[in-house]
């Protein structure tokens, strides 16, 4: 049994803990019979409950007293608050961090038992685009704060001097898809979390939950549990403060009393007094908003996709896999070692269509061109984000390349992405948008129906979006002064009119759009020294 799965394990036997079982009782039936039970669950118009020796009857509500009925329903709300663990095949989910201002510590869950290793844990500095799991502990700095995102798609801001730690993250595997986390409104698949906020403070925004999920964060006074929400939790040891700005947060206090709070209302109770509810106030309010867009800003460029990649590294999925390649890279740098002599000086490199491993490229720390003939079998490109001066990148007939594994290669100025005969899933152009020497760019046979983030790259010349899904010209224009060959064949481009204007190009493919003749009569008049396919 692997490390992670103990310390997962240790994690949800210790949530369990905080809240046990419901124990035993006296039960009043309606005609005055009794009998000693602990509740289980309620189920439609049914309660079960369960005797001394587990024997378990499942009654109607109209068998029991009035008092037994209150007891009942305060008993299923709380349940609502236990973990329900892992799902099958014990994957979990990884928290990425997607913005830090100022500083924020990371104390990384013990590689190994702390029995066995008892050295103390050392902080280090987060870094930005980097996962953290299970385990893990966060803490910000005075004035500091930190912007993560969840493999399930929910947003959340640490604000100052807040510590928290990943207690639980269960979650169902999903599928890769460019959709933006953003834009996303329900969950990326069924999850169960579990956040302890030792302190401070959290603005969250949580996608809508599915049926089997559970979204909960523990406090010293209190448990929160959450459904599909935006809110603010503020805690310390001895006071807590929920405000929600939208949906509803329960919340079960030490004495095992459950609260709903909904929209617009805020809920504060300190350790000796009783709980006040009142409204939610309108600075507190704008509080919540401002940080929820900023924090939606923060994670606008994260797709599905990469958050699939963060789960995946963190079950171990995609580095077990690319070791068993058989080090055909290695082979590869080691004869071209023999001219070249130091890895420095390797600039240019083909790959094989039987390479699916390529981290090794990292040592290559000139190189500016990468050339994939075709290859079907790559999936993990992380190293592009280490190879800073890279110029150059093509790959044909691989389905998993994306734009955001590009998004900080400032250098980059040659980009071709070809999936197959059958269409890619690739409908997401902003993460090119702040690569400013791109000059060409081939991203044909893919689902783009918006070009925009590319509009304002100035040193783009040759543009290939072939094959798409676009259904206009609009912005395009905004080209005009740089862009020279535009390939927008096999569109659904009716009216090419805002191309009237783009009096560089030197050809122009149409092709297979359903454009009338008399559209494209007046398109040949306006670029007169373009050569035009229709």
């Amino acid at each position: 049994m692997s490390n992670r799965f103990l310390s997962s394990a240790v994690i949800f036997a210790f949530s369990l803990s905080l809240f046990s079982a419901e124990s035993l009782r006296t039960w009043t039936s309606s005609d005055g019979r009794i009998i000693e039970a602990r509740f289980v669950e309620m189920i439609g118009q049914n309660i079960k409950i369960e005797n001394s020796s587990g024997v378990q009857f499942t009654l109607p509500l109209s068998r029991f007293s009035e008092k037994d009925l209150k007891y009942a329903e305060q008993a299923s709300i709380q349940s609502d608050f236990l973990s329900l663990g892992p799902f099958k095949g014990y994957y979990e989910g990884a928290v990425v961090i997607a913005s830090i201002n100022g500083e924020l510590k990371v104390f990384d869950p013990p590689k190994s038992d702390k029995y066995s290793d008892p050295k103390p844990i050392k902080a280090r500095l987060g870094k930005i685009g980097e996962a953290v799991s299970v385990g893990t502990q966060l803490i910000t700095g005075n004035g500091s704060r930190a912007i993560l995102l969840l493999t399930n798609g929910t947003i959340f801001t640490m604000g100052e001097e807040t510590k928290l730690v990943i207690k639980e993250f269960w979650q169902e595997e999903f599928e890769s898809k460019e959709d933006r986390v953003i834009d996303i409104q329900i969950e990326v698949s069924p999850s169960r979390i579990t956040i302890g906020l030792l302190n401070g403070d959290m603005i969250v925004e949580v996608k809508k939950l599915q049926h089997k999920s559970s979204f909960l964060i523990e406090t010293p006074l209190g448990v929160a549990g959450v459904r599909g929400t935006e809110f603010r939790l503020f805690s310390q040891s001895k006071f807590f403060k929920l405000g929600v700005l939208e949906g509803r947060v329960d919340f079960l206090n030490n004495e095992k009393k459950v609260k709903k709070v909904g929209v617009l209302r805020s809920l504060v109770k300190e350790m000796d007094s009783k709980v006040l509810e009142q409204k939610l106030l309108s600075q507190e309010s704008k509080l919540i908003k401002e940080a929820i867009d900023r924090a939606r800003s923060a994670a606008k460029d994260y797709s599905v996709a990469q958050l699939l990649e963060s789960a995946e590294a963190n079950n171990n999925r995609q580095v077990n896999s690319n070791l068993e390649d058989g080090g055909i890279l290695e082979k590869q740098i080691e004869e071209l070692l023999i001219e070249f002599k130091l890895p420095s000086k390797i600039k240019r490199i083909e790959l094989g269509s039987d390479l699916f491993d390529i981290r090794l490229l990292e040592k290559l720390v000139n190189l500016e061109e990468i050339n994939c003939p075709v290859n079907k079998r790559l999936s993990d490109f992380s190293v592009i984000e280490k190879l800073p001066k890279l110029k150059k990148f093509s790959i044909k007939y691989n389905r998993h390349a994306r734009p955001h594994h590009f998004r900080n290669s400032m250098n980059l100025e040659d980009l071709k992405i070809y999936p197959s005969w059958a269409r890619g899933d690739i409908s997401d152009l902003s993460p090119l948008s702040n690569l400013k020497k791109l000059n060409s760019l081939n991203l044909a046979n893919h689902s783009i129906k918006e070009a925009s983030p590319l509009f304002e790259i100035k040193a783009l010349e040759s543009l290939d979006l072939s094959s798409n899904l676009l259904e206009n010209c609009i912005g395009f224009d905004s080209m005009r002064n740089h862009l020279v060959h535009l390939n927008l064949s096999k569109n659904k481009i009716v009216d090419p009119s805002p191309l009237y204007r783009m009096k560089k190009l030197q050809t122009l493919d149409l092709s297979e759009n359903p454009i009338d003749e008399k559209e494209k009569i007046s398109l040949r008049r306006a670029l007169l020294k373009c050569k035009i396919s229709f």
